[in-house]
């Protein structure tokens, strides 16, 4: 990857029109914080006639095959930070199907990998599969290097800085919750108190008012009652 990788920039083919090109750019991040980083990852390449006669054989040549497949695939130099090296088996063209993937098993026993992830069979076709697996290891490859590499400095300094400007404003945003929720609580407290004073003064006014008619009768009925 000599060229490196660039995030949020799309990819332009030669076939694609100057129109289908400006569009492209348009729609690339503007703000991008990424930089254009040389990647490195280790493709293990391995030829899969020569495991697949390895396999239940005893023959000391190629058992010496297999166990020096195993020796340098751990080897620390190989390793990029806590990832192993990504395996690809070549000249499955010349096996069944079967064949394949009881190679991709035994490698898998061997160094201790995924075989359905991390073991990619790429023969010597060109068909589309071939083409997926390889962009599927392509993008296995990078997605690891990328994440390995340091941040971009630029990127971490903004990062840094509204991490400050969050800090000094934390502390206000939260004085100003906390007094608007002892405004809103004292209101409340208020007008319950309110209402119960005026149920009260409501019921000591008409017990004060209660006429005893009986007794008041004779003002519209005589004196003879």
């Amino acid at each position: 990857m000599t060229k490196g990788v660039h995030h949020g920039e799309l990819v332009t083919r030669k076939s694609d029109s100057s129109y289908v090109k400006v569009r492209l750019k348009r729609k690339a991040r503007q703000n991008c914080h990424g930089e254009v980083r040389a990647v490195n990852f280790v493709i293990f390449v391995v030829n899969g006639i020569t495991i697949f006669e390895s396999i239940g054989s005893d023959n000391g040549t190629n058992n010496g095959y297999t166990q020096m497949i195993a020796t340098t695939f751990n080897n620390p130099l190989l390793s990029f930070k806590d990832d192993k090296p990504v395996v690809v088996v070549t000249h499955g063209d010349f096996l069944s199907l079967s064949d394949r993937a009881k190679i991709r098993v035994h490698l898998g026993e061997l160094l201790g990998i995924s075989p359905t992830k991390q073991i990619f069979d790429i023969p010597d076709d060109k068909d589309p599969a071939t083409a997926l697996t390889i962009i599927d290891m392509l993008h296995y490859c990078l997605e690891r290097a990328d994440r390995n590499l340091p941040g971009n400095d630029q990127y971490m300094s903004k990062m840094c800085k509204r991490s400050s400007l969050v800090a000094r404003w934390l502390p206000l945003v939260a004085l100003v919750m906390a007094i608007l929720f002892h405004v809103f609580v004292s209101s409340i407290t208020t007008n319950t108190t309110t209402s119960k004073c005026d149920a009260r003064t409501t019921t000591a006014t008409s017990s004060q008012l209660r006429v005893d008619w009986p007794e008041i009768r004779h003002l519209w009925l005589g004196d003879n009652y």
